[in-house]
């Protein structure tokens, strides 16, 4: 905190990234100061004020209508979580799933805030810690699209990875139906319909996907046919 004898102030905890609270959001002098939360409300703004019996001390007490306009708790969330995810966008990767922990913590039905809190422990290796995130944010019907292509495609992959392919074969499918096309998703279903002995299927779509994306002049040139044959591995034209 910074400030001058006499000015409004919140109190802010730099490594938490959150504000203090006052107990009970009471607005009275000398109230118990006890959550680093935000509630977005002006009896969690202090005013400094002199400290009697002290030359270089103060207090601060709970101050109301007298200070100016606050942001919102959601905007308050909004600028935490964006925060948290240019940390890990920066590779600080234990801080940013401290932040997101507190943010789940603080709005447990947030689905982009699950999302973002899922992506972290996908990226820290913690991928039984993830699956519950991922799942919440895609049931919250909060994601915009980009967002829930990505929970539903690190979703996917991570219950593969975790063994849990049959779940991962019918979220991927899925999936796949509602974002049709995407490589992402097709790459993931092929190799989890290879882990639940589907190899004709998990061949054929990675085929296709090779067929359609693929830059390679030799690949090109062969689409067709590769799109063709991937329909049916094992058919041997002019057999009866």
């Amino acid at each position: 905190m910074q400030g001058s004898l006499g000015s409004y102030d919140t109190i802010y905890n730099i490594a938490a990234g959150l504000y203090l609270d006052v107990s009970g959001y009471s607005g009275n002098e000398g109230a118990n100061i006890d959550l680093w939360c935000w509630n977005g409300q002006g009896n969690q703004s202090f005013v400094t004020v002199p400290f009697q019996g002290l030359s270089r001390g103060s207090i601060m007490v709970p101050v109301r209508a007298r200070i100016p306009s606050m942001s919102t708790q959601n905007s308050s969330k909004d600028q935490l979580l964006a925060e948290g995810v240019a940390w890990r966008e920066a590779g600080r990767l234990d801080e940013a799933r401290g932040r997101m922990l507190d943010l789940s913590h603080a709005f447990p039905d947030d689905g982009p805030v699950a999302y973002q809190a899922a992506w972290i422990h996908d990226r820290l290796g913690l991928e039984r810690e993830a699956v519950p995130y991922y799942l919440k944010a895609l049931s919250s019907g909060q994601l915009s699209a980009e967002d829930r292509l990505g929970a539903l495609t690190g979703c996917g992959s991570t219950l593969r990875i975790l063994g849990r392919y049959e779940e991962a074969v019918e979220l991927l499918e899925g999936a796949l139906a509602e974002f049709p096309g995407d490589g992402g998703l097709a790459a993931f279903l092929a190799m989890a319909l290879y882990n639940v002995g589907r190899h004709h299927d998990s061949t054929s779509m990675l085929l296709r996907l090779v067929a359609t994306s693929s830059t390679a002049p030799n690949i090109k040139g062969y689409r067709a046919a590769i799109e063709y044959y991937a329909g049916d591995l094992d058919k041997i034209e002019g057999a009866s």
